[in-house]
């Protein structure tokens, strides 16, 4: 094309508006990987960072963890990829997904069979020693990572239990490979565009 003496050469237009056309879907697939590749990062260095106390109790010929003592938080640590515009329940709260997002922490439907010697008495509940419940870390993984204050039963005493954080460090200390990782599937991404298209949009 010749244009007030200017040439420009159009011969590959069709083949960079196709590129340009397949973008977003390009990107979003690469987001999203990248998503999955981080979750699984951070659970593995958050598993490693969990407080994980055991104690064991045999009962009948079966080996149980002790209640306080069982390793549940550690073992329940999960990871999963939510995709835009996604609704829901994690952990105790909805959240919703803005883009391909990794949530990391204890799984919500993870529970865990434990020996309990000795139960505080509640409303319509008895004093019970020495038996079998369920535990889910899910319902306390929050407190364990940003500390809490309890109170002592049958008394006026409250005792201030230290954080023991294990999903922050476990972020902060894989930033930079995140950062790295997204850009690397980003471009990995745009790399397989002319081949995308030269096969027509399928993919191999």
């Amino acid at each position: 094309m010749n244009t007030m003496g200017t040439s420009v050469d159009v011969s590959n237009l069709g083949s960079l508006l196709a590129m340009f056309a397949m973008m977003p879907e390009e990107l979003d697939k690469a987001i999203k990987r990248t998503a999955t590749k981080a979750g699984r990062i951070i659970k593995k260095t958050a598993k490693s960072k969990a407080p994980s106390r055991k104690s064991t109790v045999k009962i009948a010929g079966k080996t149980y963890r002790l209640y306080g003592y069982s390793g549940a938080l550690k073992r329940s640590i999960d990871a999963h990829v939510m995709k835009p515009g996604a609704k829901k329940l994690v952990a105790r709260s909805y959240r919703w997904a803005m883009a391909w997002s990794a949530y990391v922490g204890a799984a919500r439907k993870y529970k865990q069979k434990v020996f309990v010697r000795w139960y505080k008495p509640r409303k319509n509940k008895p004093t019970r020693t020495n038996f079998l419940m369920d535990v889910r870390p899910v319902w306390y993984s929050h407190l364990v990572e940003k500390g809490f204050v309890a109170k002592i039963f049958g008394t006026a005493k409250r005792v201030v239990v230290p954080a023991r954080p294990f999903l922050r460090p476990a972020l902060d200390s894989n930033a930079n490979q995140m950062e790295n990782l997204t850009v690397q599937e980003l471009q990995a991404q745009i790399d397989k565009l002319p081949k995308v298209i030269a096969s027509g949009g399928r993919r191999r």
